[in-house]
């Protein structure tokens, strides 16, 4: 309890070296004294000395991976986890193979989600080659544990594929200038899997942006401009307004757009 401050009742048993029975009325003891409390189903947290377990809140990252060793950690989840989230967010999002129901801890929640169908099929893929663990992710460690994350370059595609799971597009945007590279290859490598137009604009816009800042020459734009939508479309769905990205075929919010190459005004 002292060098973990989350762990399963599974743990706890092999660290006793016995049956369950004895991890189960271990934790039953210590329940009772107010030391351990209870996340979810054979999962619990340490709670610190002089703390009160019906406030204190466990974190809620290394709770999410006790409940799912399978996790993967994305969208606004992985912008912190990588150090990048730009705003405090009481969402954890992970990807799962199997669907649960969301996870409330304090005043944080945890969502299961489904990993994308495209990631799946990658990940299929990447078994028979034996290297399924790492389809674009990386390691974090923290609180003792190794968590499994988005890359930067599989969060920014996430990210403009699902704007509502990472806080919207001025928190994607402001959170990914954070990193100081971005591989332009591994963004290639997902983008093909999703087979979207949309995503291939957005990416493309993004990395326009920041050519300078990225250390990285306009050539590596051609297949993103290759695979833009044939008509406009807007680059945050449902938004009204903004002006047009002519490279991209978007419509993105006026803030955003540095007027440096064609574009002009929007419906």
């Amino acid at each position: 309890m002292a060098r973990n401050r989350i762990f399963t009742l599974d743990e706890l048993a092999r660290h006793l070296g016995s049956e369950k029975s004895l991890a189960q009325y271990r934790i039953r003891y210590h329940l009772r004294q107010r030391r351990l409390k209870r996340l979810a189903n054979g999962v619990y947290a340490t709670v610190p000395i002089g703390a009160d377990p019906e406030t204190f809140e466990a974190d809620v990252f290394l709770a999410a991976n006790a409940i799912r060793p399978d996790a993967v950690f994305a969208y606004h989840s992985a912008l912190d986890l990588l150090g990048q989230g730009h705003s405090v967010w009481w969402t954890c999002t992970v990807c799962t193979d199997r669907r649960r129901p969301p996870v409330v801890l304090g005043r944080s929640t945890i969502k299961f989600l489904m990993r994308p169908p495209a990631v799946r099929q990658g990940t299929e893929s990447a078994s028979r080659r034996g290297n399924a663990d790492t389809l674009w992710t990386t390691e974090v460690h923290r609180g003792g544990r190794t968590l499994r994350v988005t890359t930067p370059e599989r969060t920014l595609v996430d990210g403009f594929r699902r704007l509502g799971l990472v806080g919207g597009l001025d928190e994607l945007v402001e959170s990914m200038d954070g990193f100081a590279t971005l591989r332009p290859e591994l963004l290639r490598n997902v983008l093909r899997a999703y087979d979207s137009k949309r995503l291939w604009a957005a990416v493309g816009w993004y990395l326009q942006r920041r050519l300078t800042s990225l250390f990285l020459d306009d050539s590596i734009l051609g297949e993103f401009k290759a695979n833009r939508p044939g008509t406009r479309v807007y680059l945050v769905p449902g938004q009204r307004g903004g002006v047009v990205a002519r490279d991209w075929n978007l419509i993105v919010p006026q803030h955003l757009q540095r007027r440096a190459r064609g574009e002009d005004s929007g419906p």
